[in-house]
């Protein structure tokens, strides 16, 4: 019955994703949902100013902080040391960030933190991050968008989420609305925290609930539709039929 099931799943749930994002703007709130942390980031190990503008810069948990898009003042993207250039901090060491909405040929400027490691959950402080053009930070799983947090304009103001059934790979800061020119949306990052998904021990238990339903093989396709690599189940770094065949015979075979 599982065989006829999974064949029948490839049909016709294609593009189905059954990763359940869930959003926080309460620290303890999220801190209850997520469990222990497995990193933290508040940028206290840097001593003098480090530029992310043109190289991407290693920060706890085998997490890196980069820009993407046209910075064409170069404005901001540093961790910023003291004494600092700008007050949208906590007063101690930090990232000062700088967003821009794509305008013309320009396609803006977007601050990216990227997970070495997938994480299962993950949230960080911003200052004043919607008093010009705004921030959205979309959440990604390589290159499936899970969700999406919006930033406000207070001080230490708490955005995190957690996954259900699936890891994040990268969170990426964009502004949220155009204001012509080089406006953008300058603000401040600090207090980073993350949990490292956690890899199954039986791998078509995708979801890594302990079981194998129907929420594995959805999974799967979507995962095998977006040529991800957990879904390349004979290793060959290509998304065939072959890996279709393996994940259901490791499927019907159970754990």
């Amino acid at each position: 019955m599982k065989t006829v099931v999974a064949i029948a799943s490839f049909c016709a749930l294609a593009g189905v994703a059954s990763a359940q994002f869930t959003s926080f703007t309460d620290r303890a709130a999220w801190d209850a949902a997520a469990g222990t942390p497995t990193f933290t980031e508040d940028f206290s190990g840097f001593t003098a100013d480090v530029i992310y503008r043109a190289a991407p810069v290693s920060l706890a948990g085998n997490l890196t902080l980069s820009q993407t898009g046209q910075n064409v003042a170069e404005f901001r993207n540093f961790i910023d040391t003291p004494p600092f250039q700008f007050t949208d901090n906590n007063g101690t060491t930090h990232a000062s960030a700088f967003t821009n909405f794509p305008e013309g040929a320009n396609p803006g400027v977007q601050v990216v933190f990227t997970f070495g490691t997938p994480v299962s959950a993950f949230g960080f402080e911003t200052w004043t991050a919607n008093g010009g053009e705004g921030v959205i930070a979309d959440v990604f799983d390589g290159t499936t968008l899970l969700g999406s947090l919006t930033a406000d304009n207070l001080n230490a103001s708490f955005r995190g989420f957690t996954i259900t059934g699936g890891t994040a790979t990268s969170v990426v800061l964009r502004s949220a609305r155009l204001s012509a020119g080089q406006g953008g949306e300058g603000f401040g990052i600090d207090n980073l925290v993350g949990v490292a998904g956690s890899a199954p021990t039986c791998r078509p238990d995708l979801n890594n609930d302990g079981e194998l339903t129907f929420d594995d093989i959805q999974f799967f396709v979507s995962l095998y539709n977006a040529n991800d690599p957990r879904a390349d189940f004979n290793n060959d770094q290509e998304w065939t039929f072959d890996d279709i065949q393996l994940f259901i015979s490791l499927y019907n075979a159970g754990c």
